[in-house]
């Protein structure tokens, strides 16, 4: 059983954790750009296999913008996954100054420096942006609150910036240049070290603004960090649906004996539950209860909370039997799914028929929170707010083809005919970018690279006219699938390499795969061998590997990936129960060849079967 604590029992026992390896972080490489206050930090995530590189370490510049200043960096060759930017050495003075000369400094002098500072600071991110498609994470500054001019400092200095103000400003300065920023992110130690209080976590009983950190507040410091990284990480375990019991774990009592009446709802683990939906955390029950105790879920969850449930189990089968059929009528995997359980013996029956899922204790629900598992990536995009509704259109569509379907194969044709689907393949539009990356970080078992391209190496490699991203919509009769497919595209020779291409698993057995690959076979130009792409097989992705083989591409052995090809002369079928948009878009594709073109010809879709 994989056992979770909550936030302060997580920043206490980070000092413990820093010894053991992370296999997520094996070969992850960061470049510390800073003092001596990240050594504790670097030596955490080396003892988690991290590669790093500390400046400090090397005698370079403690301070970002004089490394990204400088043209022969290691930095540039170091080919980080992740560069960490602490400006601590520098913006000292900023607060020292303040300790020193308090009443006679001008508060215009003050804000002066202060833009000086945090623009420096914005300058190193935009050089390390203009070379590296990698995260920027910004460390706040390290400080203990010790007035030299006492609690009541902002009355005695007058219009000059009090200690309190002054770091308060800076911090959010630096927040707001993050903002401004494509993948820039802030690593706040005032966040990292609060559980368990900063004064233990900075050096305070021997420096008088206690600005480096202790080993456990270092700790504390890189367990927040390495969490930031999950969430950035698309290779990383994230889950998709949390799936709940109900008595004893959202109330306290059992329905059916103690009756609505009996029960106390826990109010703080149902708002837990909706900022984990907040997040893009699909929510489904799986409880050991009569199935008409459904009818009561309205009352006592709120509307608006039900509402968000994609799926309810409620039966007297085995916990573990309920979780697969939630898996399999939301088409995700089992590791994709985490259970909360008061009981210890259903959570042990879980652990041995389930072990893929994450099995967790209703005490855990509130520290999910804090849990990576749990985090979203780097944006919540219009796509994932709306995803319980697309699952709940997901699971009808299941009890559907369940009622209708029946296993016969006629039945099952007549059932896809039924749903209506409409499918559009065109371009990306920049604002789609997003839920691009969403995609290709979150798809696992429609992904034949794996390669997870962030946002910012995708935007990046287009602005630079060397790939191009075509997208699949799909709908039918219960509502919108939303953006479900994905190719990044480069022309390299005669070939059209797929340097990724994912669908989304609600996407599973429309023909969507093979109504991509005849559109991006019709988009090749004149001479072209046709479209490649390394396939890197994993325990997931074994069924798009055998749709590919069906729909014609054929496959090498090359290094530790199979190259697939799929000649320019292939014809494609495509289902009949597939409706394709007809109307061509005609937009150039940068950087790949003139003549080729995207959207769909005329005569897409001639020769498909009857």
């Amino acid at each position: 059983m994989q056992t979770h604590v909550n936030a302060a029992d997580q920043t206490r026992q980070a000092a413990t954790s820093r010894s053991r390896p992370a296999p997520w972080l094996e070969g992850r490489r960061l470049y510390f750009i800073g003092g001596c206050e990240l050594t504790y930090v670097k030596e955490y995530f080396e003892a988690r296999g991290a590669v790093t590189y500390h400046t400090f370490d090397h005698q370079r510049p403690s301070d970002p913008f004089t490394e990204t200043a400088d043209p022969d960096s290691p930095l540039w060759a170091f080919a980080p996954d992740y560069v960490v930017l602490a400006q601590v050495q520098v913006a000292s003075g900023l607060f020292h100054r303040l300790q020193w000369a308090g009443p006679s400094l001008d508060r215009s002098e003050q804000e002066a420096d202060l833009d000086a500072i945090v623009g420096s600071f914005g300058v190193a991110a935009d050089a390390v942006h203009a070379r590296l498609a990698v995260p920027v994470v910004l460390m706040t500054h390290p400080i203990v609150h010790r007035p030299t001019y006492g609690l009541l400092e902002q009355r005695s200095l007058g219009e000059t910036l009090s200690l309190a103000e002054l770091i308060r400003r800076y911090e959010l300065a630096v927040y707001d240049m993050a903002r401004e920023r494509d993948d820039t992110y802030v690593l706040d130690l005032g966040l990292a070290l609060a559980d368990d209080g900063v004064a233990s976590g900075l050096r305070g009983a021997t420096e008088l603004l206690g600005e480096h950190l202790t080993r456990e507040g270092g700790a504390a410091v890189a367990a927040r960090l390495e969490r930031l990284l999950w969430a950035l990480d698309g290779r990383s375990r994230k889950i998709k649906c949390a799936v709940f019991d109900l008595d004893n774990t959202l109330w306290s009592g059992v329905l059916r004996e103690d009756g609505v009446e009996g029960v106390q709802v826990r109010t703080v683990t149902l708002r837990a539950m909706k900022y984990l939906a907040a997040r893009g955390v699909l929510l489904a029950l799986c409880s050991k209860n009569d199935p008409v105790e459904a009818e009561l879920l309205p009352g006592l969850l709120g509307a608006d909370l039900h509402g968000a449930i994609v799926s309810a189990v409620l039966s007297w089968d085995p916990k573990s039997q309920g979780l697969r059929q939630i898996a399999e009528e939301l088409n995700i995997g089992l590791d994709s799914l985490a259970f909360f359980d008061d009981n210890p013996r259903e959570r042990a029956e879980v652990e041995m028929n389930a072990p893929e899922v994450l099995v967790l204790s209703d005490a855990d629900i509130l520290s999910s929170l804090t849990m990576p598992e749990f985090e979203p990536g780097p944006t919540i995009t219009g796509e994932a707010q709306r995803r319980a509704e697309q699952y709940r259109e997901q699971a009808a569509r299941k009890r559907a083809e369940r009622s209708l379907a029946g296993g016969d194969h006629d039945q099952a044709d007549a059932f896809l005919h039924s749903l209506e689907l409409r499918l559009e393949l065109r371009p990306v539009q920049p604002a789609e970018l997003a839920r691009v990356a969403e995609l290709l970080e979150r798809t696992n078992q429609l992904n034949a690279t794996t390669r997870r391209t962030s946002f910012a190496e995708l935007r990046a490699a287009i602005d630079r006219g060397e790939v191009a991203v075509h997208i699949a919509n799909l709908e039918d009769r219960f509502g919108d699938y939303g953006l479900i497919g994905a190719a990044v595209v480069r022309l390299d020779g005669e070939w059209l390499d797929l340097e990724e291409f994912a669908l989304s698993c609600r996407a599973m057995g429309r023909g969507v795969e093979q109504a991509m690959s005849r559109y991006l076979v019709e988009q090749l130009p004149d001479g072209a061998g046709g479209l490649r792409l390394e396939f890197r097989e994993t325990p997931r992705n074994g069924q798009l590997r055998k749709i590919l083989g069906e729909i014609g591409f054929v496959g090498r052995p090359s290094g530790e990936a199979e190259e697939l090809t799929l000649d320019w002369r292939s014809s494609v079928a495509v289902p009949n129960w597939l409706s394709i948009d007809p109307t061509p878009t005609r937009t150039p594709l940068p950087g790949l060849g003139e003549g080729l073109t995207v959207g769909l010809g005329k005569d897409f879709g001639e020769g498909m079967p009857p």
